[in-house]
């Protein structure tokens, strides 16, 4: 679309067809990130959960991201999750662990695409771009590092680890997706 175009796009029914599949595909993988949630907060709870619950309070609060406001959400699972009798710090764990996965996930999808960059289109001087990009690795490298042993003495290490690789596999595909 042109600047200035949008406003007269009619779309066909081919580009309306596209845009449902989208839609759709896009509902789908974002079940993988409820899946994550359930995954989380089971590890962290010492008794077993219900599965359905635990993927309810992650679908049942996600319109409370655009109304009232982002924060909204992560309050209003706690709240869900509290009402099923589940204690306050393995929620507010599960929620601390959420909200650093996804970007570490991202970055992990972001670094499988860095040997199909050209970085001379992307940056001036190529030099210090790739030392910015070894240092931002090399420091990644060390805090995964340190939180994967943390996650290894809480016994936390495999049910976070599906946790990333679901994650790092529903940003390749939003990336995907939106390309």
């Amino acid at each position: 679309f042109r600047s200035g175009k949008v406003n007269s796009w009619r779309p066909t029914l081919k580009q309306i067809t596209l845009l449902v599949v989208f839609v759709l595909l896009h509902s789908a993988a974002l079940l993988i990130l409820a899946r994550n949630w359930a995954t989380i907060v089971s590890a962290l709870v010492p008794f077993k959960l219900p599965v359905k619950p635990i993927l309810y309070s992650y679908t049942e609060t996600q319109i409370a991201k655009y109304v009232p406001g982002n924060f909204m959400h992560l309050l209003s699972r706690h709240i869900y999750l509290k009402d099923l009798g589940i204690p306050h710090r393995p929620i507010a764990l599960a929620t601390a662990i959420e909200l650093i996965s996804l970007p570490i996930s991202a970055t992990v999808a972001l670094c499988l695409f860095v040997p199909f960059v050209d970085f001379s289109t992307i940056m001036t001087y190529k030099s210090n771009g790739t030392f910015l990009l070894w240092a931002f690795l090399t420091a990644g490298f060390v805090l995964v590092t340190f939180g994967l042993f943390w996650l290894g003495k809480k016994g936390l290490l495999l049910p976070i680890g599906a946790v990333l690789i679901r994650a790092t596999g529903f940003m390749l595909f939003q990336g995907l997706l939106f390309g």
